[in-house]
Order: C-alpha cells, then structure tokens, then sequence
C-alpha cells in the first residue's frame, strides 16, 4: 500500500532522519532536527515527527529520548543490484555556511567495491575540502573528501585525516610526538594545528580514504 505523500517540510524531515541514523548509527534528537531545520520550536517538530509517524515513515518508542526509527531500509545505504553506496555530504553548520533550512542533504553515489578494507563502510561520508593547505598532494579546495570516521585513539601518525575547525572542513597529516599532537599542512604557509589547544580545538571527522574531483 502506497504511502500518502510528503509535504517539502515533512520531506525534509524525513531526509535529515534517514541521514543521521546512516551517518551515526542512531536516531536524532528533536533538538538535533530543529537544529537541522534551523527552527527554534521543538515542538514544531514533536509535530513533523508525529506526523511522518501517522503516514507510515517512521515509527516511534514514546518511552525513548531517541525512540525513532524508520519503516523502511533507508535508500541512503547500498543497492545490492548496483553494487552502489551513497554516502552523504555533510556541510558544516548551516549558521557558518549559510545554507538555507531544509535543503535536503546531498548524496553521492560510489561504487560500493572502493570500501574494500573499509572496516565500517556504512559510517562513511563524504565533507568538502576547506582548503588548499595539502595541495602539494594533491587535494584542492572544495574537492570531495571520503572520510571512514575513526576516534583519535586509533589514529597512527601520518595519517591523512579531516578535522572541522571554525566552520571549514580541512585535510591535514596527523602527527603525533612526546610534545603533543598536532595537524600539518603540506604547504608549510599554513599554520600547525595544535589538538590538545584549549584555545583552537579542532574535532576530528575521520580517517581520509579517498578523494573525488570534478575535472
């Protein structure tokens, strides 16, 4: 039996669920949706929720902070006719990039054999590159970034990973020594990136696996 129809907003909120749930591995917070929706009523989007409910799309555990789940398998995860995985491209916080609210997530779609050794494929996405700082190796700005995520724990120094600082996506060298950690540029104009700061904290997405330009 077909589903009824979505308004835009309640498609929105239903993209930014199915999302999050591919991307951490559990459903969001009503905070977190109006977060993502940019409105400050989150009983606006107690509403949306109980509404997607009622048309079929999600169902939800009332006795749960986070009791959402939805009805169907996702599209965002893998087609295993094609052999295709999409992965999402997240932004930075739409207050930073000036994303309007409620544009629905990007995806991309890669073929699913490039996660071959990927431990945890269904984690990964994908983050555009902030910017020219490892250009001598070859990834520019705004080029796509496959990140597997992985805990600063189980990095090895050298790793190329990304991290978000002040709003932009950056690729940087992981580098670890007795005098700290830090994140290096390969074009040494741009400034070390010192982890344990408490003053410039960088949060970092995961490990790089691969790169994608548009020529």
């Amino acid at each position: 039996m077909d589903r009824p129809e979505l308004t835009d907003r309640q498609r929105v909120t239903y993209a930014f669920i199915g999302t999050y749930l591919e991307t951490f591995q559990r459903p969001p917070s009503l905070a977190e949706i109006a977060e993502a929706l940019g409105v400050r009523s989150v009983n606006s989007v107690r509403k949306l929720v109980l509404t997607l409910e009622r048309k079929g799309y999600i169902e939800r555990d009332p006795g749960r902070a986070r009791g959402i789940r939805l009805t169907e398998t996702d599209p965002g995860s893998v087609n295993l006719e094609t052999g295709v995985r999409q992965l999402l491209i997240k932004e930075p916080h739409p207050k930073r990039t000036g994303r309007a609210a409620g544009i629905v997530p990007e995806r991309m779609q890669v073929d699913e054999r490039f996660f071959r050794g990927v431990s945890q494929p269904a984690s990964c996405f994908m983050v555009r590159s902030g910017d020219h700082g490892m250009a001598q190796e070859g990834i520019q700005r705004s080029d796509l970034i496959v990140v597997e995520p992985v805990s600063s724990p189980r990095l090895v120094s050298t790793d190329l990973v990304v991290c978000l600082l002040d709003g932009e996506y950056l690729v940087r060298r992981y580098v670890e020594t007795a005098a700290g950690r830090r994140l290096l540029a390969s074009d040494r104009t741009y400034p070390p990136i010192y982890l344990d700061s408490i003053v410039r904290r960088a949060q970092i997405q995961g490990r790089v696996i691969g790169v994608m330009r548009r020529l």
